[in-house]
């Protein structure tokens, strides 16, 4: 009898090889299947880089930053002339690999908000403190400047932008917006360049692709945070 039933499992493995391997490398290939990289409307390649939605301006409405920058040089120009301000664009997106994981770089986040577009950093040039070339050098110098501090806090004060859009200088301050009077401190010196968009507002940008997100097992509404977005960006990977 157990001779018997030696044959029979002897036989149906011959038969698995012979159809192409046993039940484990089929549920090994099935595995494999499952985890290739997401091909479709969401993912951009680029450079040999893979970015969430366009390159440029990833999922934020078209023209927004721009607009952004260039309403912000105006009114710091306008409430504080003698600054001599120049503002430039620093970068919106970040390729879905830097933005999911900051790695030992301990400036960035994971999951950072630039893998969606969902952020702006800028060039601070100023004829008083000189051009801006880089935030670990500028950022300490312009921080410290109360009337610049307070022309940013007050331009985000505005209708357009009050609750939607928020300041990196107000980093470690434990609040999300300064106060008038009020200076950045420790990472908010660090990030005094960086803008990005309210966590209450994101899942906005994603309704649109909502069948997409379901093929990664999301929905639009998760996503408001940089947790949920490093989790975005590693399925899209």
């Amino acid at each position: 009898m157990l001779l018997h039933e030696e044959n029979i499992r002897k036989l149906i493995k011959e038969a698995l090889e012979a159809i192409g391997g046993d039940s484990n490398s089929q549920s090994t290939r099935t595995s494999k299947s499952n985890n290739a990289a997401y091909e479709g409307p969401l993912v951009t390649d680029s450079n040999g880089k893979r970015y969430l939605g366009d390159p440029s301006i990833g999922m934020s409405p078209p023209g927004y930053w721009k607009e952004f920058r260039s309403k912000l040089n105006a009114h710091i120009n306008k409430v504080y002339p003698e600054l001599g301000f120049k503002i430039d664009n620093l970068g919106v997106t970040r390729d879905l690999a830097a933005a999911a994981d900051a790695g030992g770089n301990t400036a960035r986040v994971s999951g950072s908000k630039h893998g969606a577009g969902l952020a702006q950093d800028i060039y601070m040039h100023t004829k008083k403190y000189g051009e801006y070339t880089s935030y670990k050098n500028d950022n300490p110098k312009l921080a410290k400047d109360q009337k610049l501090v307070d022309a940013i806090i007050s331009f985000l004060e505005t209708p357009s932008y009050n609750g939607k859009v928020f300041w990196g200088g107000a980093f470690s301050s434990g609040k999300r917006s300064l106060k008038k009077g009020q200076l950045p401190k420790d990472r908010g010196i660090l990030e005094f360049h960086h803008f990005e968009f309210a966590n209450k507002d994101m899942s906005n940008y994603f309704t649109k692709y909502k069948d997409e997100l379901a093929k990664l097992g999301l929905k639009p509404r998760q996503i408001k945070s940089t947790k949920a977005l490093g989790k975005l960006y590693n399925k899209l990977l």
